[in-house]
């Protein structure tokens, strides 16, 4: 599966105070953007580029699929985590 990168940003789960607001931004951001390319497929994040381990900074991108993307992922490098869509706080939840 080739994705490419809709919009990134960088945080860390310990120590940045602003983590939720920028999870939640950067998800408002992306999905216009998506809908108004035209592109009807699944929609991914992606947790990447760490640092260290689970306390270290990481890279946080939402994705697309596409022929040409900038990630190419086998099927052992990865988990899909479903979301509720309808519910709000969906990636929330499930993350």
């Amino acid at each position: 599966m080739n994705l490419s990168i809709v919009e990134s940003i960088r945080t860390n789960n310990f120590n940045d105070p602003e983590i939720l607001k920028k999870i939640q931004a950067i998800w408002s951001n992306s999905i216009p953007k998506i809908k108004d390319s035209g592109y009807q497929d699944n929609i991914y994040g992606v947790y990447h580029e760490y640092d260290s381990n689970y306390q270290g900074d990481y890279t946080l991108s939402i994705m697309i699929e596409n022929k040409v993307g900038v990630l190419n992922l086998s099927e052992e490098n990865y988990k899909i985590f479903i979301v509720d869509k309808p519910d709000g706080e969906g990636i929330y939840q499930t993350w």
